[in-house]
């Protein structure tokens, strides 16, 4: 801990401080007669809250081996479901197994092939272990090795298209009759309020354009809700849950000519709905979390893609395999099984020598990164759809047919890496660079963290705005530099810079530092960012801030 104090500038001045950092009682306790209120605490680790993991090493780990050219066991802390293995010290390309595609399924990130299922490489995936081959891609003689390991789940689980219906939709009623309803203006009515569709039309939306009244839903019966009353419109509204009630509760949202949510915090039994505004429409309305739709009706089933899913909600971790046809259109779904909207997914054809394409949620709408590749991001909602399309549930491949950034024809296997974060495990983020040294807060000491630059900023040249990968394992102490570096998109040794490296910011590379709670840059250069340029960051534990040590 530290604690700061200043003086007038050019005075002289001398200070003292007395802290009490928990070595004897305080004289004045929270909550007792002199002291501070009791929602106070003492500023010590205890007070702390507990992370969810508390120990990252039981979910993720990076682990470093040399080769053998024959079977080789590789301990660990946990059961692997994904591994991500580069060679060191020779220019072999980053491989990638995982339990659902088997270890003989081998992918490259840092090419755009076809999956290779022509040799057996890892042979076991055990519960504290998993158990190499003889393939030189992870196990050749004099060649060392490191790989980052992720725990999905125990088992897979098979999701059908629809298999989601019950925990998106409340078809429980034919809500479009379950009451009485003020519609104050004709052809655009309550009773379209009640199906799927979200236009600001007289099929999909009620209008309102009454300030002082507005239009009213007395339901038949009252509905017990626990946690939110919410609806989706376009402008700006007022939402009363119970008007005239004990319990009536209110909020004001939306913008002017936006489509937004807006939503009330609720716990009680919702006797009416009234909905204000000058002018707006209504397109659906949500009690806790699950749409209201009439009984006859048949939603778009949630997911549209049946699915292969190992989740570990956790952990912020799965992984999802899907057979996917190049003729969906309307913007594919699948489930991930996380519980909470995805922040990070990495996505491949296995069957054909189709781009990966990476979401992250700092990334302009819309957009999309190539992890193979170098270039700035690229905007097409043919891949991942908008950012709205994720939710707890499922994400989105494309806003209308995938076939152009996906499937080239037919029907193909696409595997999926989703990753949401975890308080004081994992996080994903982004940083705008600044002159000078550049902090970055995660809450944590990383483990091992990923660096893109997402377009060109102030610089005109954005060929080397690589993947660039670093741990703790490898690089065991500041600066974390480029004497370690390894990419996820080349097949470089570990710190090859190529045969022309970008132009540098003060005559090095970008080193960082790994710190506590975060990371820090230390210096700017094309790879990673000058002035104005964007990097998006993910970075895995090594421990939560609370039980911040050396390893």
């Amino acid at each position: 801990y530290a604690i700061g104090v200043a003086g007038n500038s050019g005075t002289n001045r001398t200070f003292t401080a007395v802290v009490n950092f928990g070595q004897r009682p305080f004289q004045y306790p929270p909550g007792g007669t002199g002291g501070p209120s009791s929602d106070y605490k003492s500023l010590c680790t205890t007070n702390l809250d507990d992370p969810l993991i508390e120990n990252p090493s039981t979910a993720f780990d990076v682990v470093t081996y040399g080769g053998n050219n024959s079977s080789q066991v590789i301990n660990t802390s946990f059961s692997p479901d994904f591994v991500w293995t580069k060679v060191r010290n020779d220019s072999y390309r980053n491989a990638l197994l995982d339990t659902i595609r088997g270890g003989s399924s081998l992918l490259h990130s840092d090419r755009e092939l076809a999956e290779n299922t022509t040799t057996q490489i890892i042979s076991n995936f055990g519960s504290s272990s998993y158990t190499l081959t003889n393939d030189p891609n992870v196990n050749q003689t004099n060649k060392n090795y490191v790989a980052w390991l992720w725990d999905a789940a125990s088992s897979n689980t098979t999701i059908s298209a629809g298999g989601l219906n019950s925990s998106v939709y409340n078809q429980s009623q034919t809500w479009s009759t379950y009451g009485t309803f003020d519609n104050r203006y004709s052809g655009f009515e309550w009773d379209d309020v009640f199906n799927e569709g979200n236009a600001a039309n007289a099929n999909d939306a009620l209008y309102v354009n009454n300030n002082t009244l507005g239009d009213k839903w007395t339901l038949t019966q009252s509905v017990a809700v626990t946690s939110s009353v919410k609806v989706y419109a376009q402008n700006t509204v007022e939402l009363v849950i119970n008007a005239g009630l004990s319990d009536e509760t209110s909020v004001s949202g939306g913008a002017s000519n936006q489509f937004r949510y807006i939503e009330v915090p609720f716990s009680g039994n919702v006797a009416s709905v009234t909905v204000k505004s000058s002018g707006a429409y209504v397109m659906g309305i949500w009690f806790d979390g699950l749409r209201l739709i009439d009984d006859t009706e048949s939603p778009t089933n949630v997911p549209s893609i049946a699915s292969t899913v190992r989740a570990n909600p956790t952990a912020g971790f799965s992984i999802v395999n899907a057979s996917v046809a190049a003729s969906l259109t309307g913007g594919p779904t699948l489930a991930h099984g996380l519980n909470k909207k995805p922040e990070f997914i990495i996505g491949k054809n296995r069957d054909s020598s189709i781009y990966w394409r990476v979401y992250h949620k700092d990334l302009s709408n819309n957009h999309y990164l190539n992890l193979h590749r170098t270039d700035a991001q690229q905007n097409s909602g043919a891949v991942w759809g908008s950012h709205d399309s994720l939710d707890s549930n499922v994400f989105q491949i494309g806003a209308g047919t995938p076939a152009s950034m996906w499937i080239p024809s037919g029907t193909d296997d696409c595997i999926f890496y989703v990753w949401t974060s975890v308080e004081g495990y994992s996080a994903f983020t982004s940083h705008t660079v600044h002159t000078g040294t550049n902090f970055v807060y995660l809450g944590f000491r990383p483990r091992f963290v990923i660096l893109k630059r997402t377009g060109q900023g102030s610089t005109t040249n954005i060929a080397y705005a690589s993947w660039g990968m670093f741990d703790t394992e490898r690089d065991t102490f500041n600066e974390v530099d480029f004497d370690t570096i390894l990419y996820g998109n080349r097949n470089y040794s570990q710190g090859k810079r190529g045969n022309n490296p970008p132009a540098t910011t003060g005559g090095t590379y970008l080193n960082i530092d790994i710190l506590s709670n975060g990371i820090r840059f230390q210096n700017g250069g094309a790879e990673f960012g000058q002035p104005n340029d964007k990097i998006i960051i993910c970075a895995w534990a090594e421990n939560p801030f609370k039980y911040a040590r050396a390893r």
